[in-house]
């Protein structure tokens, strides 16, 4: 034991802690400071962790009193500069505010990615985004991360035909535009509800990876009341831990108080959204990391609606970490008998929090290198149903256009191209075949096919994958495709020279070894014993064939008579076509 104490000191100890307790409470709930945050839409879950924090009494518990301002396409930034209200959210162009000497600093990134998409109806996209030129679109402020879209996949903005965003759904729906900015937690929902056929196509399917909803403040408010912008972020930000583990009771409170603005149905669907942009099973409730925000202000450079080489330092928030006075003096008074224990705690978490601050680091830098190879590498990696033929496809990496002739949005989701259609009828089945063997036996499987190219070509592939399964997915299948028609015409041109190479040396006889020839008549002693004239024996055994004549000293011993007549040289040759006769 560090202390002892007796039972009448520990009475009075604790008294004591319980007074300044309850006197501290009531100090706080007499002096709640107001605060005002602007919204960027309606009530609905996408803000229901700051909701949450009201509910559970974190923003009282700081000393503060919260009310909402709302609205549709709100101006956050100007709401906040202007002093209407101390916080706001938005996108990932608040970093095109800061460059443009508007003082704003980001607080906390909630949605680390970007719920910003263009949807275009099944029936007006035909072909893929490459073929938007002159497409009429409504593109809602603040979607700048979809222009940086349409320009890495060849569309100039200033090639469409650009509407006032509003009613954007049903515009859609009417026909009146071609394609909508959507955020993916709201849009899409409608349109299934209603049966609309729709393709829903992200900037994250190239590279272009933005944060979310992200919490700020102005750059004076943070200067004259650091403290109270501490401690709204820390509430806030409980307040989103406890609304993504508990989002029923979430919907519930915002059917209950906002009923006519919003359905269960939708409210859920959101919900769901919003769990996979926050990924708070990943990263912390709130980080933020410096280089990806500079990824973020190369992308608008790029554009042309920023400079390069921006400076970003002061446009990010760096929590003090510190407690507020009373806090201290109560935790002080309440753990003063834990002392050591708590500082072997805090010195642990230091650790533990620099180690995950690097993983997290280290995870941004993976996931830059990731896209990048994936955008240059010499074929296409997949993921895919397991469906036993049709392999339709959940990802494909942007190899496909050189592989197939179609882009990765023409053959992804439920109303993309079905990749088995483009494996040629023949293989088809032992493509099947192999991959359901494979994945009985669970291993690797690894398969050489044809398939059909957009422009007519049979083009030959080797694959290689295996089944992968988690809690959420059954029977996907992961893996690698890549073009192997140039080998394979290698191995047929080998093969065509093999066999006329082969053909010649069966064509060529080789006469060699000790021959018995007469030495009078020249005759030649076959394998049976039979003895043959010279010519016929060399000619049975190699392809040589003969012509006859006669040497002039034979026409001097012979035909001396012949000397003197000029005699066409054809008398001296004459082809021996004996053996013709002899078979004819």
């Amino acid at each position: 034991m560090l202390f002892s104490f007796s039972q009448k000191t520990t009475r009075i100890l604790v008294g004591w802690i319980l007074f300044q307790f309850i006197a501290l409470l009531s100090g706080v709930a007499d002096n709640l400071k107001p605060v005002v945050l602007q919204l960027k839409w309606h009530h609905q879950f996408q803000f229901a962790g700051y909701y949450a924090a009201q509910l559970q009494g974190f923003y009282e518990q700081e000393g503060l009193e919260l009310t909402f301002l709302t609205g549709e396409n709100v101006d956050t930034v100007a709401a906040v500069l202007s002093e209407e209200a101390d916080f706001g959210i938005a996108l990932s162009d608040l970093v095109l505010s800061y460059k443009n000497d508007k003082p704003v600093v980001a607080l906390a990134t909630v949605f680390q990615h970007s719920p910003l998409v263009l949807l275009r109806r099944e029936d007006s996209a035909a072909g893929s985004v490459h073929d938007m030129q002159g497409s009429h679109v409504m593109l809602e402020k603040h979607s700048e991360e979809l222009e940086a879209y349409l320009s890495e996949m060849g569309v100039s903005v200033n090639e469409l035909t650009r509407h006032p965003y509003n009613q954007a759904t049903q515009s859609l729906l009417s026909e009146q535009v071609d394609a909508i900015s959507a955020y993916i937690t709201d849009e899409p929902f409608l349109l299934r509800q209603q049966g609309v056929p729709f393709h829903m196509s992200s900037p994250r399917s190239v590279g272009i990876d933005f944060y979310g909803d992200t919490l700020f403040t102005s750059r004076d408010y943070l200067q004259a009341h650091p403290d109270i912008v501490e401690k709204f972020r820390r509430a806030s930000l409980r307040g989103w831990a406890y609304a993504l583990d508990h989002p029923q009771e979430l919907i519930t409170y915002i059917l209950q108080t906002w009923p006519e603005e919003n359905s269960r149905e939708a409210l859920e669907y959101e919900a769901q959204q919003i769990q996979k942009l926050v990924r708070n099973d990943l990263v912390e409730i709130g980080y933020m990391n410096l280089g990806r925000w500079q990824h973020i202000a190369q992308v608008y450079a790029d554009l042309g609606i920023s400079s390069p080489n921006m400076d970003l330092e002061a446009f990010l928030y760096t929590s003090p970490r510190t407690f507020p006075l009373k806090k201290l003096v109560l935790i002080i008074l309440s753990l003063s008998l834990l002392l050591c224990l708590t500082l072997l705690f805090v010195l642990h978490q230091g650790k533990q929090n620099q180690i995950q601050s690097d993983t997290l680091e280290r995870l941004d830098r993976l996931q830059q290198k990731y896209s990048t190879l994936l955008m240059n590498m010499p074929g296409l990696a997949y993921r895919c149903h397991n469906d036993g033929g049709d392999w339709v496809m959940e990802y494909i990496s942007s190899g496909a256009k050189e592989l197939t002739g179609y882009y990765p949005e023409e053959l992804t989701g439920p109303t993309g191209m079905v990749f088995g259609n483009l494996i040629v009828s023949e293989d088809a089945a032992a493509v099947v075949e192999e991959i359901n063997q494979a994945t009985t036996e669970k291993r690797r499987f690894c398969i050489q096919y044809r398939i059909l190219h957009r422009n007519g070509e049979t083009r030959w592939v080797w694959e290689q994958g295996m089944q992968v399964s988690s809690e959420h997915d059954e029977g996907m299948l992961e893996g690698f495709i890549c073009d192997i028609s140039d080998q394979k015409q290698l191995e047929s041109e080998k093969e065509i020279a093999f066999t006329k190479l082969q053909n010649l040396l069966n064509e060529i006889k080789i006469l060699k070894g000790i021959i018995p020839i007469c030495s009078s008549c020249k005759k030649i002693r076959n394998h049976s014993g039979a003895w043959e004239q010279l010519e016929a024996y060399i000619r049975s055994h190699t392809e040589a064939d003969f012509s006859h004549g006669i040497c002039p000293d034979c026409v001097k011993a012979l035909y001396p008579e012949l000397l003197n007549d000029p005699l066409p040289s054809t008398l001296y040759e004459q082809k021996d076509t004996s053996h013709e006769e002899e078979s004819g």
